[in-house]
């Protein structure tokens, strides 16, 4: 019967930590990448003109905008990922206590698929700034493009400007 008590009290324990923890991550969130923000504003007014010059506007919001969703993401995952790892680490001394070569092979195991993650990761990152170069150009095309967007209507340009984008892909 206390067995039972117990298993139903945990659930409830765990929210309770759960919830008050994703309320403060959330405000965690905001405050930081408002900070994260207004520190890259800084950064980009402190770059010199020729920066400016050579870089389109568009490239650099589009920067700006991809880092700040990136931080965001990342923040509001904080819970996820602090989650799986302590689950992770509950379970191998919980199996570690009751059978410790069960647990000191998952342990193994785990490390193994952690390395092997990370190797591929490194692989895809080059790949990831490929596409955010190429993406920065597209997006700064298309920052010209629609702050001109009466122009390009009003002289039937529209065709043009949608294969001068294509072929920036």
């Amino acid at each position: 019967m206390m067995y039972l008590v117990l298993l139903g009290a945990i659930p409830l324990v765990d929210w309770m930590f759960h919830g008050t923890a994703r309320v403060r991550e959330e405000k965690l969130k905001f405050g930081i990448t408002t900070n994260f923000r207004m520190r890259l504003f800084d950064m980009v007014m402190a770059l010199p003109m020729s920066r400016h010059t050579e870089h389109h506007s568009g490239e650099t919001i589009d920067q700006v905008n991809k880092a700040v969703s990136a931080l965001q993401e990342f923040s509001g995952n904080t819970f996820l990922y602090m989650s799986t790892v302590l689950r992770f680490l509950t379970s191998i001394v919980m199996l570690t206590w009751i059978r410790p070569v069960i647990g000191a092979t998952i342990f193994v195991v785990g490390v193994c698929i952690f390395v092997f993650i990370w190797v591929v990761d490194k692989k895809l990152v080059a790949r990831l700034e490929e596409q955010n170069t190429l993406g920065h150009k597209v997006a700064s095309l298309t920052y010209d493009y629609i702050s001109n967007i009466k122009t390009i209507i009003t002289l039937r340009f529209e065709k043009g400007v949608r294969g001068t984008l294509y072929d920036a892909i």
